[in-house]
């Protein structure tokens, strides 16, 4: 490399600098003025720099989420409480801190938005692909506890009309009535589900738990709901899908945009439905099947 080049990659990695202060150890959201960044991005394009420079700077970027910030997301988990709030205060916090964490990249992203287009995509690609690549074994019984306990307020919330004055304990979130914290829980679960859709984690992090769950409570609702009872129940429970299911789900994804979040909606009632009507079947014929064994074994006594 002759002197000329030296000077120009000099040049070249003093501007980027400026541009991007992460290079130079700097935390993510400090950043360049607006007059630093409108030269810098003229001088990268004029000299046809501009790939190389949005590599080095995404190469920094997945650094320090691997080295900096997943293990500090996912160090919360390590240690699963055996209490389900407890479980669902330690998945709040951990959602809430990488949520405040990748936030300062906002900035950094932004302006590599000017030498790269799509960069948001990206960034949130890099997000997933490095904060799931290092999960640890345990993490979606976390998961599945923080939108169970969810699911169970919001449940008891829908229906505290029907619940007495006089109730020691809050069927929703097991306290003491007098200290219910279905609430807190709600406003929590309504917090970690905004940072989760935004960072774009909400399926890759909790899809599989969200719909292993809601099979769970549509089986054992039916069940509930239909054993030993030979009427039909199919209304009722397409109106308590609707209500409360789909109501429920309409809270996780709220944050969406319109056509996404329609779509999400629209996707989940045909496959929830499915499997109610599945379930209930199941459970009717097993329901008929057991009466006619219980008919030909009297009878053969």
């Amino acid at each position: 490399m002759n002197t000329e080049e030296k000077d120009s990659s000099f040049v070249i990695w003093t501007k980027l600098c400026r541009l991007f202060p992460i290079l130079t150890g700097e935390n993510p959201e400090t950043f360049a003025s607006e007059e630093e960044v409108a030269e810098a991005v003229s001088y990268f394009m004029a000299v046809g720099q501009t790939n190389q420079c949005c590599k080095l700077v995404w190469a920094e970027i997945e650094a320090i989420i691997l080295h900096q910030i997943a293990p500090r997301f996912w160090e919360i988990f390590t240690a699963v409480p055996e209490s389900e709030k407890a479980a669902f205060d330690a998945f709040h916090s951990a959602i809430t801190l990488l949520f405040k964490k990748l936030m300062l990249f906002e900035s950094t992203v932004k302006t590599l938005s000017l030498l790269e287009p799509n960069s948001g995509g990206k960034f949130e690609s890099i997000v997933q692909g490095v904060l799931l690549a290092k999960a640890p074994y345990n993490h979606q019984r976390v998961v599945k506890m923080f939108f169970g306990l969810s699911f169970k307020v919001f449940c008891h919330s829908e229906n505290t009309h029907d619940e007495s004055l006089e109730e020691l304990i809050c069927q929703g979130c097991s306290q003491e009535s007098e200290r219910c914290m279905c609430k807190e829980i709600l406003k929590k679960f309504s917090e970690a589900n905004n940072h989760l859709v935004r960072l774009g984690l909400m399926e890759r992090l909790a899809g599989e738990q969200l719909r292993e769950l809601l099979q769970m409570r549509i089986k054992s609702y039916v069940q509930e709901l239909c054993k030993g009872s030979f009427s039909s129940h199919l209304a009722e429970l397409e109106s308590w899908l609707e209500t409360v299911v789909m109501a429920w789900l309409n809270c996780v994804y709220e944050e969406q945009d319109d056509v996404a979040h329609s779509l999400v909606l629209e996707l989940s009632i045909v496959k929830l439905r499915h499997f109610l009507y599945e379930t209930y079947t199941k459970i009717r014929v097993e329901e008929f099947f057991n009466i006619i064994i219980g008919k030909l074994l009297r009878h053969r006594d």
